[in-house]
């Protein structure tokens, strides 16, 4: 895939949820325990200067609207009011973030909608609430810039409509943007010969007891499509972020059967940077798997941008290596696969993150979805199964 559909990505996600923290000594990588989620205040901040009593109804009723936890607060700093519903209620940094996230995704929208310049608009989600999916598509229908639009996990034909493709990857997204804004197909076959013959040679070194797949991702986007596209070739895939209900992962600090992890959950993130930022925990997982014999692949996602480390191959490196030596000590063999997210234009490089990962012996898919299916034909391939 080309560096021009690896920058055609675009992310919404709504989520809440409560937490508190302990004033215990505590190892800091350990999870935080959970206390009770405090209840819902709908009464506003006592300040000093009233706030507008028509603003106060609406608050109330738009905390009340929300079939889940919700928390509002609001504070005008020139006029010195606060205003809030469950305002007092603790919420995780993503929670608070993603939220905003999602309000400027229609804003943006329209601004890009009504720029000259804009060909083609793509928007990429996890699922969506359904109010908020008729909401973003109708938004989309509406303007005059076509749309590419990828739900995962939706029913193609629930999101398409005059004006709006449906895609069901992020790569099937990213090219059909491309296709629309340049009139050319991009070529998805480029290097396919080498990464085949790249995953025939870490099938063969493979023991007889390696046939499970261990997904170890940053980007919760990713770490949900591998879930969903691994789920509809290889069955049940426990997750944090399953494609199913019934998938979901009994304890996320205990891999079973084929498992992908989001280590960019609430959970991982209490208390410490997000996955991108910090590689500790990714690290110390991915030693976990090696160790087990019955991993036959450790899928990653490396995600480049100003939010991520200055050097993201260079801290996975150290503990693939370890991986490999441990297992070959063990008389087996581990295959790394992994994309990498980003452009040259990234302060980290496109193309030298993807060099040293290669040197490495990684197995690079041009996607995320590319990836999972080079994972996919390795597991199937062990197991005697059919390669897609």
């Amino acid at each position: 895939m080309t560096s021009v559909v690896r920058r055609l990505l675009v992310g919404l996600g709504v989520v809440a949820s409560a937490t508190a923290a302990t004033s215990q000594p505590r190892d800091p990588l350990a999870p935080l325990p959970v206390q009770p989620q405090p209840q819902r205040q709908s009464l506003p901040i006592i300040t000093s200067n009233p706030a507008p009593f028509d603003l106060r109804d609406t608050i109330e009723r738009i905390g009340r609207s929300f079939d889940g936890k919700a928390g509002i607060a609001i504070i005008n700093l020139r006029d010195g009011w606060e205003i809030g519903y469950g305002a007092n209620s603790l919420f995780p940094q993503q929670s608070c973030s993603k939220l905003w996230v999602a309000i400027t995704m229609l804003d943006a929208m329209a601004a890009l909608a009504s720029d000259p310049a804009t060909k083609v608009l793509l928007l990429v989600s996890k699922p969506p609430a359904p109010k908020v999916a008729e909401r973003v598509l109708a938004a989309a229908a509406a303007a005059s810039t076509p749309a590419v639009v990828c739900f995962l996990g939706a029913d193609p034909d629930s999101v398409a409509r005059p004006g709006i493709k449906a895609a069901e990857t992020l790569e099937d997204a990213a090219a059909l943007a491309v296709e629309l804004s340049t009139g050319a197909e991009p070529n998805r076959a480029e290097g396919a010969g080498d990464i085949e013959a790249a995953a025939a040679q870490a099938t063969a070194a493979l023991a007889p007891s390696q046939r499970y797949i261990r997904g170890l991702f940053s980007g919760g986007t990713f770490g949900y499509e591998a879930s969903l596209l691994l789920s509809r070739r290889l069955g049940r895939v426990n997750s944090n972020t399953p494609a199913r209900p019934e998938d979901t992962i009994a304890d996320v600090w205990k891999s079973e059967g084929h498992t992908i992890i989001d280590l960019g959950d609430d959970v991982f993130t209490r208390g410490r940077p997000h996955p991108m930022i910090d590689f500790r925990l990714r690290v110390e997982r991915i030693a976990e798997e090696a160790a087990d014999p019955e991993v036959a692949v450790i899928l990653l996602d490396v995600v480049l941008g100003y939010g991520a480390h200055e050097d993201p191959a260079g801290q996975l490196i150290p503990a693939i290596t370890d991986a490999r030596a441990s297992a070959a000590a063990q008389g087996r063999a581990i295959a790394f696969v992994a994309s990498v997210c980003g452009t040259e234009g990234d302060p980290q490089g496109l193309v030298g993150q993807e060099r040293v990962l290669r040197e490495e012996g990684v197995l690079l898919g041009t996607s995320n979805a590319h990836a999972v299916r080079i994972a996919a034909d390795i597991v199937q391939a062990r197991q005697g199964g059919e390669g897609r």
